[in-house]
């Protein structure tokens, strides 16, 4: 029970940072160069599939993470002993 709890927590955090980066990258880009180039719905569409992606990607990331270092920490383990 606690190997999902921490990798829900650390997803919801990772997600959250990226997130904050996306929007922080958007609303710092020069509104001459992008936003009257890109139509808004272009925008939108592409934050929503990217941070959809992440969302799917980053717990199925930090669970196969969390896997490896635990065989890695046992393979020491045995080997220490």
């Amino acid at each position: 029970i606690l190997r999902p709890l921490s990798i829900l927590i650390a997803a919801v955090r990772g997600s959250k940072a990226i997130h904050i980066d996306i929007l922080d990258s958007l609303v710092s880009a020069s509104i001459t160069k992008y936003f009257d180039v890109t139509p808004i719905g272009r925008i939108l569409n592409r934050l929503s599939k990217d941070l959809g992606i992440i969302d799917i990607m980053l717990p199925q990331t930090f669970a196969s993470l969390s896997v490896q270092v635990s065989m890695i920490l046992g393979i020491i383990g045995v080997c220490l002993y």
